[in-house]
């Protein structure tokens, strides 16, 4: 039996990377195009479009954009960004001794958001603070609701922190009942509104959205991340990739950067933006005062924070 040749429905093309904000590659129109040949039977393009846009249809669109998302991830991913979120927001967000409201958008099949749940509580925060994950696709959210993941994802965990959070199962590994707990599944499309907001209202203190604006296209990025800052709380962070900066920056998003990463901070409302490139906020070792002048000091040397010279010198 041959196999049926795809067809080329520009149009659905169109409505599916419309509807989840994607610029098609390669390999996503390979994947959509066999989708639809396998779906579409007798019916023409514009009769199968039109479909697509009903409520009927609602299902199968699902199945079609869930054929080019992307899934591929690991615990722990970025370590270099995940340590400087963990320094530099969550730390001292936990010392504000209340729960924290955590958003894994694009989340997958829940590795990130079991790496956040783990982040929380190494970092002493209030037992109550959740983390919402949400994706496009079902597939993937019915794979992360049981936040286990095998052997190959768990290769950035340390030793240490595996033994603490996880309980080895049958193929893998799955979080403990108490992190579980504090996790939330939902779908959502990016493309959508409203966004999501968490349980009692309000808005998010951290927001990650890591490796999805990569495949967006320059309208739906901005409309995206500019939907995303309206989520956080003043003083909230949202994190991307390093291969996602800012486009075109709102002028309440303050780009934070780090030797090896970079966030943004949501300045409170009527807080004017800073002078210049600006240290990290929330380091406390910041000086409070003007450095020596090359008078009383002999040479001019750059201030360093002294928790990144530790780090630097211990490498």
């Amino acid at each position: 039996m041959t196999r049926p040749v795809a067809p080329n429905p520009n149009a659905i093309f169109g409505y599916v990377s419309e509807r989840t904000g994607s610029s098609l590659s390669k390999q996503q129109v390979m994947r959509l195009s066999e989708a639809v040949a396998a779906r579409i039977g007798q019916r023409s393009e514009d009769a199968y479009l039109e479909h697509l846009k009903s409520t009927r249809g609602a299902h199968e669109l699902a199945e079609l954009m869930d054929s080019i998302s992307v899934h591929k991830t690991d615990l722990f991913r970025d370590e270099g960004q995940l340590e400087a979120v963990r320094s530099f927001a969550l730390l001292p967000k936990a010392r504000e001794r209340r729960p924290l409201r955590v958003w894994s958008a694009g989340c997958a099949t829940g590795e990130e958001v079991a790496t956040l749940l783990i982040l929380l509580s190494e970092t002493g925060a209030d037992p109550s603070s959740t983390v919402m994950g949400t994706d496009i696709s079902k597939a993937a959210l019915r794979a992360a609701e049981s936040l286990t993941f095998a052997p190959e994802l768990m290769r950035r965990v340390p030793e240490v922190l595996r033994g603490r959070y996880f309980t080895p199962v049958k193929g893998g590994f799955e979080l403990v009942q108490p992190l579980k707990e504090r996790a939330s599944f939902h779908r959502h499309n990016l493309m959508d509104s409203p966004y999501p907001t968490p349980v009692g209202g309000g808005g998010f203190d951290l927001i990650f959205c890591r490796n999805v604006l990569i495949y967006f296209s320059e309208s739906a990025f901005e409309k995206t991340v500019n939907a995303l800052a309206d989520r956080l709380v003043p003083n909230g962070v949202l994190v991307l990739s390093a291969a996602e900066p800012l486009l075109k920056p709102r002028s309440d998003l303050e780009l934070v950067r780090h030797a090896q990463s970079f966030m943004y901070l949501k300045r409170p409302p009527g807080m004017a933006p800073p002078r210049g490139r600006r240290r990290h906020p929330w380091c406390p070792c910041r000086p409070r005062t003007r450095a020596p002048s090359p008078a009383s000091s002999g040479s001019r040397r750059r201030w360093e924070c002294p928790r990144r010279r530790l780090r630097r010198r211990s490498r």
